[in-house]
């Protein structure tokens, strides 16, 4: 359709309707990528890695709670789902009770909400799922997920009136105390002076160091829903990036260690599949946020599918205990398309 120039229009109503033209585009992508003759992509992502990253992460009692809910489904995927789970919770149902499209609630409130999203976030991450909800309801959704989790709030923590607590009081309290170790969960905090001028680091539990040179405290003017200055102030914890500085805060801190505790984890996957000689028929060609994709000799496409679920499966020693779990794909097309696969690739 697009080959033959159609107009936006026509696009925009082709099926499904719903749909917008900007995401059927972004869909059209992956399947653009197409093996050369003889050779298949065999690829494979981790299922909810971050929703998993982020419970582990916080070393709970609340938290390994939740871990338990994947440990039992990844055994036996008739258990609810942590989706189905946290459909529950927000709609005090039983799982068994859970319909298909309520879960989708559950998932988008999972996805949504762990970084200390609130009613803006939930409700984008609602539409990209063609879910419409109004502020009343995804307020309601916030709160009974924030009521049900209440190891994430924990972990997102807070620094006041000589509290101090999860990232962000360990953060503070490090900021304030240069040269003292602080820690929540598995991450570790640190403030060094004499780097970059003065730059707050977080250890991952890969030993990993992220930055956040010269923190400090300053006034932002207050901006309305057009995007303007209300000509209100507040004060707001920020870090030099680049050229320019860039919030700090609860949601930034959680974000920052979950994905880059999920990006440690594919480099240390790929690394260990690209330095192995016995691996060299299925190079990785690509990796796509928590996929790794490779090409290997149609012969041995099923081989390399095996081989590759189980190095994602294989946790680097610093993850002991972080329950992981993969769906690997082998097809001729790049394509997240059921009917795609179904055909092999072809379209």
């Amino acid at each position: 359709m697009i080959a033959d120039r159609c107009s936006h229009a026509d696009l925009a109503a082709a099926a499904p309707a719903a749909v917008p033209v900007a995401r059927k585009l972004a869909l059209l992508v992956r399947p653009a990528l197409v093996a050369p003759p003889g050779k298949r992509f065999v690829w494979s992502d981790w299922s909810a890695i971050e929703a998993r990253i982020t419970p582990w992460l916080a070393a709970s009692p609340g938290a390994e709670a939740v871990l338990d809910v994947f440990r039992a489904n990844d055994r036996d995927p008739s258990r609810p789902d942590i989706y189905t789970v946290a459909a529950s919770d927000i709609l005090h149902k039983d799982p068994s009770a859970i319909t298909k499209a309520e879960r989708q609630i559950g998932k988008v409130a999972t996805l949504a909400l762990a970084f200390l999203g609130s009613v803006g976030a939930l409700k984008a991450m609602a539409l990209a799922y063609c879910i419409h909800l109004d502020d009343a309801e995804a307020r309601r959704i916030v709160d009974a997920w924030r009521e049900a989790n209440p190891w994430a709030r924990e972990f997102w923590g807070a620094h006041r009136d000589g509290e101090s607590f999860g990232l962000w009081g360990a953060a503070m309290s490090a900021w304030e105390a240069p040269g003292l170790i602080t820690s929540a969960g598995r991450i570790a905090f640190i403030f060094r002076e004499d780097y970059l001028g003065g730059t707050l680091f977080m250890a991952l539990p890969s030993g990993r160091l992220l930055t956040y040179p010269r923190p400090r405290w300053r006034e932002v003017e207050v901006l309305g829903k057009d995007g303007k200055p209300t000509g209100e102030k507040r004060t707001e914890m920020s870090f030099r990036r680049a050229h320019g500085r860039a919030k700090l805060w609860h949601g930034t801190l959680c974000e920052n260690a979950v994905s880059g505790t999920a990006a440690d984890i594919l480099r240390a996957t790929a690394t260990r599949i690209e330095t192995n000689p016995a691996l060299a028929f299925m190079p990785i060609r690509m990796t796509t946020h928590d996929e790794i994709v490779c090409e290997v000799d149609v012969a041995r496409a099923e081989e390399a599918k095996a081989i590759l679920r189980r190095e994602m499966l294989t946790l680097p020693k610093w993850a002991e205990g972080l329950p992981l779990q993969s769906e690997e794909q082998v097809s001729k097309r790049y394509s997240k398309s059921k009917a795609t696969l179904m055909k092999g690739g072809a379209l």
